[in-house]
């Protein structure tokens, strides 16, 4: 950890990962890291939170859906960690699982907040279904709110992180609208209700590219045409090759 100097009037100069002449009173230091402490509480009332959630919706969907599946039309969302690889290689496994588990659950709190359902998690990153539980809509406006409320969460947490002398980290997002096949996946009575389809691929590939384009959330034509206008805004990117696509999709990203 970086360490910290104070001056006779009171401020505290922070770290020289934050930069030099940067200054912030000690009540700032105080209140982000009580912001960081909440975050930390807050990961153990979400396990259960997420837990309650799946199950209920487990079980109300697979009284209804064939043992084949159920076909919905929904937005799938991805994110990841950037240079998650690095990250480990560098931090010792404990303060990396700590990380993992502040990152992560902010942004499972960004997804349940806006209505979407944690369908899995994924090392350093999720997977997100909208418009499962939600029946009214395909989902795509709550995965667009969804990235806004992330984009806060992890400056919060970068803020923190620089504060203590620590690396800030970035994320990636894809979303995607489509339709997928939705089911219970794996041994009876172990099994996941999860969706899979082409939907769920594209989302998975879309989440790749931002680093290829320098942004931190990607969106299908698919998704775009969804939003009404008055959610985020958007900002087209062009045509981009998707692995797998015979056609190149036009993509864009929040502004």
């Amino acid at each position: 950890m970086a360490a910290e100097s104070v001056s006779k009037t009171g401020e505290v100069s922070a770290p020289s990962e934050v930069g030099a002449g940067n200054h912030v009173s000690k009540r700032d230091v105080a209140g982000l890291r009580r912001l960081v402490d909440n975050l930390r509480e807050q990961n153990a009332q979400l396990a259960r939170q997420v837990n309650e959630l799946q199950a209920s919706l487990t079980a109300a969907r697979a009284r209804s859906a064939r043992q084949t599946g159920e076909r919905r039309i929904v937005t799938v969302l991805f994110a990841d960690l950037r240079d998650s690889t690095p990250l480990a290689e560098d931090l010792p496994a404990e303060m990396m699982v700590e990380l993992l588990n502040a990152y992560l659950g902010a942004l499972a709190r960004c997804v349940l907040a806006e209505g979407g359902m944690v369908d899995k998690f994924l090392g350093d990153g999720l997977m997100a279904v909208f418009g499962v539980l939600d029946d009214s809509g395909d989902g795509a406006g709550g995965a667009a709110r969804a990235v806004v409320q992330m984009r806060r969460a992890v400056e919060a947490l970068n803020d923190a992180r620089a504060l203590d002398g620590e690396e800030t980290i970035n994320f990636g997002v894809g979303i995607h609208t489509g339709e997928v096949v939705f089911g219970p996946v794996g041994l009876p009575g172990r099994s996941d209700y999860t969706a899979i389809g082409d939907t769920v691929n594209t989302a998975a590939r879309l989440s790749g590219l931002c680093r290829e384009y320098g942004v931190d959330a990607i969106l299908s034509s698919e998704t775009a045409a969804r939003l009404d206008g008055s959610g985020p805004m958007l900002r087209e990117l062009g045509s981009a090759n998707i692995r797998g696509k015979a056609r190149a999709m036009t993509v864009s990203t929040l502004v």
